[in-house]
Parts: structure tokens; C-alpha cells; sequence
């Protein structure tokens, strides 16, 4: 059985022996890893639940293809965007001095000293592809349309390639371009997206008052 995951193929394959409840829990384990939850299932085009009692003694090889289609938890969307509007201010003064760190560094010891820089900006990363996909209530603004925000993400993606290569390469100079040239264009202005995204979020739910004890 072919597993879709948000019109991706190829991306989770069934546990050898697994029955479909068993592929089910997995999806969901590997969903919620990623900061989202799984909404809707279709097994050969029929949509079914997660606990669907018809589907419980059925194996995987019965069918052709499950497809997935998750979206973010909320409250995950919310810790994530409110973490990154911390760290872009700070993110943004050290880049360019990293960046002259770099440049001397030695090849290979360099993405592990970056290991803080690049945590940071995975946190950022992280709230825009969540921010592009959960639902905002109204319409989007232009400046957080999944457009927009797919082009920050790609931007970012191409300058932590162009780090990878180049520190490969033992090319010092070019990791430093990638860290004090790149990346900083690729991040340079977000605080206003990152904060209008933190403004448009809906409101989480109360939480439910503490049970007191008897």
C-alpha cells in the first residue's frame, strides 16, 4: 500500500507486518513529530476514521493507496511563531559576526560550532512552514500568503545548501558569503512577517481548570 502524505509520495512506508491500525499509529506518531495532526484519511479514495472497525483486521496489501492530509497544531504553530519573534532580533546582530568566525575556521569543526546559529534558524524556518499551512481566520494578508511564505522558506533553504557545499568544499570564504550574504538576505525583514503570522494566529482554547484533589 502506497502511503500519500499531503500529496507526497514516498515519504512514510508501512512497518513490515503492520495491520492498518498499526500504519495508522504510525502516520500519526510521525505527523505529530512534525508539529502537525492528521485530519482526514482516504483509503482508496473512501474516507475513513483513524478507529474505523471495518478497517481494523484489514491488512495494508488489501489496498492500493492511503492518502493523509494533516495541518499544524495550533497551539504548536503558536510556541514556534512566539519563539522565532524572540531569537530574530538576536539572530540578525550575529549572523555577520559568525559569518568572520567562519571565514578561519577550521572545516571540520564548523557546522558543529554553528550547531546554535542553525538551531535558531530552524526554529524560524520551522514557523513559517507551519505558519503557510494552518488556517488563519479571514482572509490572508498578501504578506502571508502561502506564496510569500514558501519564498522565505525556499530563500533560507538555499542558503543553508550553499553553507553545506561550501564548508564540503573546505571553501571557508564561501561558507562565510553563505552566513553573512545569503542567509542574512534570506532573513532580512522577516520580524514584520513573523509578528503579522503571530497576530492573525486564531486564539488557542482556555485550558481546562486543575482537577483539585479530593
Amino acid at each position: 500500500m502506497e502511503i500519500i502524505l499531503d500529496g507526497k509520495r514516498g515519504l512514510i512506508s508501512p512497518n513490515p507486518g503492520s495491520t492498518l491500525p498499526n500504519v495508522i499509529a504510525q502516520i500519526d506518531a510521525i505527523v505529530r513529530g512534525l508539529g502537525r495532526e492528521v485530519v482526514e484519511l482516504k483509503l482508496d479514495g473512501v474516507a475513513i476514521a483513524a478507529d474505523d472497525e471495518a478497517a481494523k483486521s484489514r491488512s495494508p496489501g488489501e489496498f492500493g493507496k492511503l492518502e493523509v492530509r494533516t495541518l499544524p497544531q495550533l497551539g504548536v504553530v503558536h510556541a514556534l511563531v512566539q519563539k522565532a519573534r524572540e531569537l530574530l532580533p538576536a539572530l540578525a546582530t550575529a549572523l555577520p559576526k559568525r559569518a568572520e568566525e567562519l571565514r578561519r575556521a577550521d572545516p571540520k569543526k564548523a557546522l558543529e560550532a554553528l550547531r546554535p546559529i542553525l538551531d535558531v534558524v530552524t526554529v524560524v524556518r520551522s514557523a513559517l512552514d507551519l505558519g503557510r499551512d494552518v488556517h488563519l481566520p479571514g482572509d490572508r494578508p498578501d504578506a502571508l500568503s502561502a506564496r510569500k511564505l514558501e519564498g522565505r522558506i525556499e530563500r533560507i533553504d538555499r542558503a543553508l545548501v550553499k553553507l553545506e557545499k561550501a564548508i564540503g568544499k573546505e571553501d571557508m570564504d564561501a561558507a562565510g558569503d553563505a552566513i553573512g550574504v545569503a542567509l542574512v538576505e534570506a532573513l532580512a525583514d522577516l520580524d514584520p512577517t513573523v509578528g503579522a503570522l503571530g497576530d492573525a494566529l486564531p486564539r488557542l482554547p482556555p485550558a481546562p481548570p486543575e482537577q483539585k484533589k479530593p
